[in-house]
């Protein structure tokens, strides 16, 4: 059995084992935010097997990646099958970028180079 989330938009989002029937991890914002989150951590490296120290830290260091590259720190996070694309809310800003900081090509955009 893997990982869950459980989330509501009153109380935000947390990691849930069906295993072992237990909740962990930080609260995060929403169900998209622990997804994106959980989608940092690879097969062997395994979240329900750190201590709560460690845990916090990689917590920590995903929210760095949820600040815009130009400085803002309002986003909203967007899931895709295999992506995760994190745009910026700062009022007209139109920066969007993946997981590792990269820009990430809007489909319109594209359209109107070629």
């Amino acid at each position: 059995m893997g990982i869950q989330i459980l989330a509501n938009s009153e109380h935000g989002a947390v990691f849930y084992s069906p295993g072992t029937d237990w909740a962990f991890g930080p609260v995060m914002p929403d169900a998209d935010v622990a997804e994106a989150f959980l989608r940092t951590f690879s097969r062997q490296d395994d979240p329900r097997l750190l201590e709560d120290a460690a845990l916090e830290h990689r917590w920590h260091k995903f929210q760095e990646r949820l600040h815009c590259p130009l400085g803002h720190n309002k986003a909203n996070v967007m899931l895709f099958s295999n992506e995760v694309h994190i745009s910026c809310m700062e009022k007209g800003c139109s920066y969007v970028w993946d997981l590792d900081g990269n820009l990430v090509q809007e489909e319109a955009e594209d359209e109107e180079a070629a």
